[in-house]
């Protein structure tokens, strides 16, 4: 199960808005700053004098438009990947970087919001970027490297495939019961870190890029109790009280019970068995969301809609839930797809196959799977 937010599209006109008055509010007002250039005025930021004046992004750089919108939207980490796309195609340079340094800020990650400024910095010293980002630096009381440490190091930002990130591990909650339900147990937290241990290094990279965090949890009601009176997205009438996991923002959260819809006692736990396809799942649908929600895009949903259209009726009660109206639907199939893909099937798994070839073909292309 997913839960996202629409996304709103945002012109150049208004981009170039959005960095005026940015700089008219200020740096200490503690607004973040936009970056002050176009994508290929950014890559040659490090040979020429900072230019005195924003300059509206060309239509020519979809991978940082488009972060530019996610990042208007607060969705830092989907933000994150599409300018690390923008970077790893040639697009952009330290405009993009200080959007991932400030995305990395707003999400709360200070030390990869401060490596990310003193790369900046260091990579780009002539550019506004590095000036924003060596104010940023003094604000968070970090070292200001100079262009020569960071020579010596070798650690300037040539492109988003030599970034680190912390691991996915690292970033592991373990919720406390809230509701007088049983904690979560040591085998729990052991299989979904072996399950994080068995993920291709690309996809984990995809994960860690991301900042994805994994939340486990008694219930999601242990988490939320506000979930209790929220119906759950393709649970026909019921609420997150049944809901096994989501993910939801930049978060995947795992439930090791579920609570009864009629008398709130609580489950027994799921077998680890289960628990280890809600993982990939979910997973499936994180790995999704750090790649720009592909899911939603005019290929993927062809080759959706070519494959449902041949679902035949005996098998289409066992998946309806992947055969779900609007874009519930393509959401779905395209997790529980990446997870079948990611080596854990059940027993489904072999009729979404048979269903989907078109749409298994766009996963692949996608993830590197």
């Amino acid at each position: 199960m997913s839960l996202f937010r629409p996304f709103l599209p945002i012109t150049s006109a208004r981009l170039r808005l959005l960095s005026l008055l940015s700089l008219s509010t200020g740096l200490l007002s503690g607004s973040l700053l936009w970056p002050l250039e176009s994508p290929a005025q950014s890559k040659q930021a490090s040979s020429k004098p900072a230019q005195s004046k924003p300059t509206a992004v060309p239509n020519s750089y979809p991978n940082y438009t488009q972060g530019a919108s996610r990042y208007q939207e607060k969705r830092y980490n989907e933000a994150i990947a599409c300018f690390s796309e923008a970077i790893n195609k040639g697009e952009a340079g330290a405009a993009a970087w200080l959007y991932i340094a400030h995305s990395y800020l707003a999400m709360g990650n200070k030390q990869e919001a401060v490596q990310t400024y003193q790369k900046i910095a260091a990579a780009f010293p002539t550019s506004q970027e590095a000036q924003v980002s060596r104010t940023y630096l003094q604000k968070l009381g970090a070292p200001v490297p100079t262009a020569a440490v960071a020579s010596a190091a070798g650690s300037a930002p040539a492109g988003a495939a030599r970034e680190t990130f912390s691991d996915i591990k690292n970033r592991i909650e373990v919720v406390r019961p809230v509701m007088g339900h049983p904690p979560v147990s040591d085998l729990m937290v052991h299989t979904v870190n072996r399950c994080i241990d068995t993920l291709p290094k690309g996809i984990r990279k995809i994960l860690n890029r991301g900042q994805i965090k994994l939340i486990l949890t008694p219930t999601l009601i242990d988490k939320d109790p506000s979930l209790a009176y929220q119906e759950g997205r393709g649970y026909e009438g019921n609420t997150y009280k049944s809901c096994p996991g989501m993910f939801s923002g930049d978060s995947i959260y795992i439930c090791e019970r579920t609570v009864d819809e009629n008398n709130d006692e609580v489950n027994a736990p799921f077998p680890m068995s289960e628990i280890e396809g809600t993982f990939y799942h979910e997973a499936g649908h994180a790995i999704d969301a750090c790649l720009g929600e592909f899911s939603e895009k005019d290929d993927y949903r062809h080759a959706y809609y070519l494959d449902i259209a041949r679902v035949p009726d005996n098998i289409a009660h066992r998946i309806r839930y992947y055969l779900q109206k609007s874009v519930a639907g393509q959401q779905e199939a395209c997790a529980e797809l990446t997870r079948i893909l990611l080596g854990n099937e059940d027993e489904r798994s072999a009729d979404l196959k048979a269903c989907f070839p078109n749409t298994i073909k766009i996963i692949k292309q996608k993830t590197g799977l």
